[in-house]
């Protein structure tokens, strides 16, 4: 073990973590207005369950019917298959769109392409507001899809390249808060509609309200900066330098900037990144030398969504209703509470994640789950009063468990797992893994409860277990490590030992300390007789730093100020 590098040793050369800085108030400004895209994401798959119960909606789609004595509405035979066709469009929208941002956040920028998502989610949400029928609502929840799909893939990448090493996860998680109080805002929209606003366009405006934080978000990416990992893919290495000098509070001529900047340079160099270097094939992705953390967060991505949170979210009202209580407070005020608890365990977690670590989290969150999964299971079961007020508590452990763990967390890693080469399609590929599992659970759900009703619980209790269990043998730890570094912890002789041992920040088997790890682990950029080791291509493109000289002579504060908002 004796080549294992504690958290104490410092590595050396281009290769050892860059000095980060606490992220500066402008940072922190950027990931707030960034992850309105979580907003909006959340919002969307809090409100439309509401919509598809109001009686303004089902009347006007002929879900459902109106008894003439009794005043009462009743759903028809069709509403069942029209209500999966206007969720499962979405969805379907939602994984072109993820697949889409595979190409559009490496060849127009990631910030260009949250501009386009929330243009595009402008535009569906005002289509789905005036729908005069189901196919025009399905094809304008599918264009609101296309744009959460977008978003939903690039914002994290974003985040993870703009966020200093040591405040990354704080940052990327930010947006699963976001999320979290969008869900919420839908819950109080819904909520207020009920109360207050009861007539034929209740649901036009429960829809076409999600258009006003798209507009916002418009206007919050035009003070975005690009990312500055983006900036040098292309050659804009002066212009990187002024992102990163005003995204870590300090001058370019700063040490750890310059440093970061060279790492930054060092990695495009050694992934075949840069101007008029070809990108990587589907193919790499899938099964190159780097598809080892591509297929790590498409599998995190699955057992995030068979936690069971969607089918929580999306037949929470059903649930509190099925065990005796008032459906009106099990549409409102259960399912408010419920959402308010997103938020209050995404906050902690946003404090955790850099403490604790990633591995820790997802573990303890698994097993958390899974524990209130059974309680609620075993509640049920007892056909009590009591035990039915017991599942609704243990339903809330449950949330909180997953709000506080494998919500954010799973995106964090996803963020800074992927190296450069691969980072945009391979992000694509595990955030369509979300959205083809959520779509799978929306339609197969509803069925499994019909046949074993609250024993679903004890499936996702199941589930949950796997997915500590693949977490501890399978996901490293990556709290304080620098993006560039990352992908060194997937191709160290030693990734087993400090795989099983979730070391962290600082840590590196002789792939990072001593040349050792596979020249195959960067084959995918170079052929033949130009492959060499990621190391030794990172010390020839560190034996020139004039690029970085010359970027700090040429670059004065006043100058830093205007590349940042070009």
């Amino acid at each position: 073990m004796s080549s294992i590098a504690t958290k104490s040793e410092e590595r050396s050369g281009l290769l050892r973590q860059p000095q980060s800085r606490p992220s500066t108030a402008y940072a922190i400004t950027v990931a707030f207005s960034c992850a309105i895209s979580g907003f909006l994401f959340g919002y969307d798959i809090g409100i439309i369950d509401s919509v598809l119960k109001m009686p303004s909606f089902l009347l006007f789609f002929g879900t459902g019917s109106l008894n003439a004595e009794t005043g009462q509405i009743t759903e028809t035979a069709t509403q069942a298959d029209t209500d999966g066709n206007i969720v499962f469009s979405f969805l379907i929208g939602c994984v072109f769109g993820s697949m889409a941002s595979s190409v559009l956040q490496d060849r127009f920028s990631r910030r260009r392409s949250i501009l386009l998502g929330a243009l595009i989610f402008i535009v569906g949400g005002i289509l789905q507001a005036i729908s005069t029928n189901v196919v025009y609502l399905c094809i304008a929840r599918s264009i609101s899809g296309i744009s959460i799909g977008i978003l939903s893939s690039v914002t994290p990448v974003y985040l993870a390249e703009v966020a200093p090493a040591e405040e990354r996860g704080r940052l990327v998680s930010i947006q699963q808060l976001m999320i979290t109080i969008g869900i919420l805002a839908a819950s109080l929209v819904n909520a207020t509609l009920y109360s207050v606003y009861r007539n034929d366009n209740q649901w036009r405006v429960a829809l076409g309200i999600q258009a006003l934080p798209a507009f916002f978000l418009v206007i919050a990416v035009y003070f975005l900066p690009f990312s500055p990992r983006w900036l040098m893919m292309q050659g804009r290495d002066i212009d990187a330098l002024a992102v990163l000098s005003r995204l870590r509070g300090a001058p370019p001529d700063d040490k750890a900037v310059v440093e970061e900047l060279q790492l930054m340079r060092a990695d495009v160099i050694a992934e075949g990144v840069g101007p008029g270097d070809k990108g990587s094939s589907w193919k790499e992705v899938l099964f190159g030398p780097q598809s080892a953390q591509v297929h790590m967060s498409i599998i995190l991505q699955f057992f995030q969504q068979t936690t069971g949170i969607n089918f929580i979210l999306y037949f929470a009202a059903d649930l509190f209703a099925r065990i005796g209580i008032n459906r009106d407070l099990a549409a409102t005020g259960l399912v408010i509470g419920n959402a308010a608890l997103l938020i209050v365990g995404t906050l902690p977690a946003i404090w955790a994640v850099e403490k604790l670590g990633r591995r820790w989290l997802l573990i303890t969150g698994a097993l958390t789950m899974a524990a209130a999964h059974i309680a609620v299971t075993s509640s049920l079961a007892s056909e009590s009063s009591v035990g039915a007020y017991f599942a609704i508590a243990f339903v809330f452990v449950f949330t909180f468990g997953f709000s506080a763990t494998w919500g954010p967390i799973v995106w964090v890693v996803q963020s800074e797992t992927m190296p450069l080469r691969v980072r945009a399609k391979g992000g694509a590929l595990a955030t369509t893994s979300n959205w083809v599992m959520n779509a799978i659970i929306g339609k197969a759900c509803p069925l499994i409860v019909d046949r074993i009703e609250e024993y679903i619980y004890l499936m996702f209790a199941v589930l949950c277990l796997l997915g500590g269990l693949y977490t501890y043998i399978c996901v490293p730890e990556t709290k304080g490590v620098a993006l560039e570094d990352v992908a060194e912890l997937f191709h160290s002789k030693n990734k087993a030992y400090f795989t099983m041992n979730g070391l962290s920040s600082g840590v590196g088997g002789r792939s990072i300390r001593e040349g050792g790890g596979s020249s195959s682990s960067r084959e995918g950029g170079m052929t033949g007789s130009e492959m060499t080791s990621r190391k030794d291509r990172v010390d020839a493109a560190s034996k020139s730093k004039t690029y970085a000289t010359e970027a700090i002579e040429v670059v004065s504060p006043l100058q830093t100020h205007r590349l940042v908002e070009t």
